[in-house]
């Protein structure tokens, strides 16, 4: 499965996981300044989004590029649902759905979506199940491990996390 010309689904793919890394890297992980592990923690995450979204594009082998946008962007969007439904793993409280970390969620879902959509399109027909079965399974998978590594670390670490907020939107107090 190789492609032969950039698409625009690979373009728009791109863009919006490079968009969201830079996010993560500059202006959420400095909202994120007073809890260090949080900070490093979108650091990472912002400089994993950049370099995938540059090899997506220039990628020759779609399928290695794929998987690992699945790890990627599908991760950090199963670590985003799980941080509001659950404590997040610095934050010591479920996280409020505010406007930025919102539009984040959504170009990850994008990207998502439309690298899904090239891999299905360029691989062979006996092929395609195996990529929508592994576009579901892979973030599920490695957002858990994620959310539950965040976790440990947080209280392996013994991260002080009574007075954190989210300065990415509008708190609703339950």
């Amino acid at each position: 499965m190789s492609k032969s010309s950039v698409s625009p689904y690979v373009l728009v793919a791109s863009l919006a996981t490079l968009l969201a890394g830079v996010l993560h890297l500059t202006y959420v992980a400095a909202i994120h300044k007073d809890v260090v592990l949080e900070m490093l923690f979108f650091i990472a995450i912002g400089l994993a989004q950049v370099l995938w979204a540059i090899w997506f594009y220039r990628a020759k082998d779609m399928r290695r590029a794929y998987l690992a946008g699945l790890v990627v962007n599908g991760s950090v969007l199963v670590v985003w649902l799980l941080s509001r439904l659950y404590e997040a793993p610095f934050g010591g409280e479920v996280e409020a759905f505010g406007t930025l970390d919102t539009v984040l969620a959504v170009l990850q879902a994008i990207s998502l979506v439309l690298s899904a959509y090239c891999v299905v399109v360029l691989s062979r027909v006996n092929e395609r199940r195996k990529y929508i079965v592994l576009a579901f399974l892979v973030p599920l998978i490695s957002g858990i491990l994620l959310f539950a590594g965040g976790r440990a670390t947080a209280v392996l670490f013994n991260i002080e996390t009574d007075d954190h907020s989210s300065e990415l939107g509008i708190i609703v107090d339950p």
